[in-house]
């Protein structure tokens, strides 16, 4: 081990988003926007955000919705599934979010040399990763 009298240095250190809507147990706008303050410092290369049908990871949680942002944004629409849905001859029709508890999972990843436009999931993986932050917001939908 060598001298750590000067200090040790830890970098890049992501900071967390801030969830300003919906907020922890809050309920989600009728415009349907999730949106956070980004966190001071180092930028995020890119966003992954879930939404899962139950208010608690783990406990049967279904993923929703699966988004991939670029690391400048601060918000992103949760998208409407039309009433009348052609059939795609999927098993499962999509349906849109129903009034109850939803959580939003935010995993924000610092990937050296990302590039957007041009990412496979080797780049975002655990091992693609320089850093990164998870957060998890508990919301409630209903019109």
């Amino acid at each position: 081990m060598g001298d750590l009298t000067g200090g040790v240095t830890i970098q890049p250190v992501l900071g967390l988003p801030e969830p300003l809507s919906p907020t922890e147990n809050g309920v989600l706008a009728a415009d349907r926007q999730l949106r956070w303050k980004a966190a001071a410092g180092q930028q995020p290369s890119m966003h992954q955000i879930l939404i899962l049908n139950s208010g608690v990871a783990g406990e049967g949680d279904d993923v929703r919705w699966n988004f991939f942002i670029d690391g400048t944004r601060t918000k992103v629409p949760i998208p409407r599934v039309p009433d009348a849905v052609e059939n795609t001859g999927l098993d499962v029709t999509p349906q849109d979010m129903v009034p109850g508890g939803f959580a939003w999972y935010h995993v924000s990843m610092l990937v050296p040399g990302f590039e957007y436009n041009n990412w496979s999931y080797l780049d975002i993986g655990l091992l693609g990763r320089r850093a990164w932050t998870e957060n998890l917001t508990r919301f409630v939908y209903g019109e």
